[in-house]
């Protein structure tokens, strides 16, 4: 039971990290095509950095646990990757929804509505809670590292590095290709198309 609540958390964080980047490249782009102010800039990059961050968090447990169950890697060196994940990607993640919730509070009084509001409650209950859930597990994931870093040979870190760089870059193309659809969208385009750069004005 604990496995399959545990694969629906991470595939619900993957499909919101997607949508974080397609969001993100859809914002950018009505900015740019309608000259918009700074705030959308800064919320659709903000978007793409959170997107990506995202991405690498789950990317990283997935790859983790594949290379486990194929034994390309052992349970410490499991153990070791996890605990760096969650300790730097997830502190990374912690901050940006932090600089997120403070963005949509900002967009809620310059713009009340339903929805901006909603987004503001939401963000700042989120960041409420994963400031709880991240201050309650660094503790034992600083712990669980030091044990893995002082009782594991030097090989486990170079296939942990290895695995994290293969995690990131399967992120930084899957969050690529979802930032570029929601720029195809709003171009009115296909969203499976990367769009390609013109050199000449129209």
């Amino acid at each position: 039971m604990a496995d399959i609540l545990t694969a629906l958390i991470l595939i619900i964080d993957v499909v919101l990290s997607v949508w974080n980047s397609y969001t993100a490249g859809f914002t950018y782009e009505m900015a740019r095509k309608s000259g918009g102010s700074a705030w959308l800039y800064i919320s659709a990059f903000l978007g793409l950095a959170l997107g990506l961050a995202g991405t690498i968090y789950v990317t990283a447990v997935v790859v983790s646990f594949v290379a486990y169950w194929f034994g390309f890697i052992d349970a410490s060196a499991t153990n070791l990757l996890l605990g760096y994940n969650f300790l730097i990607t997830g502190g990374l993640l912690l901050v940006l929804g932090i600089v997120a919730t403070v963005q949509s509070i900002y967009i809620a009084v310059k713009r009340p509505g339903v929805w901006t509001v909603a987004g503001a409650l939401y963000n700042t209950f989120a960041s409420i809670w994963n400031v709880f859930v991240y201050i309650e597990n660094f503790g034992p994931a600083v712990s669980l590292v030091n044990y893995e870093r002082q009782n594991d040979s030097k090989n486990d870190l170079g296939t942990v590095i290895i695995i994290a760089i293969l995690a990131t870059l399967l992120s930084v193309l899957l969050s690529y290709f979802a930032f570029c659809a929601g720029r195809n969208h709003a171009n009115g385009a296909p969203i499976g198309r990367i769009r390609r750069r013109r050199y000449s004005q129209e």
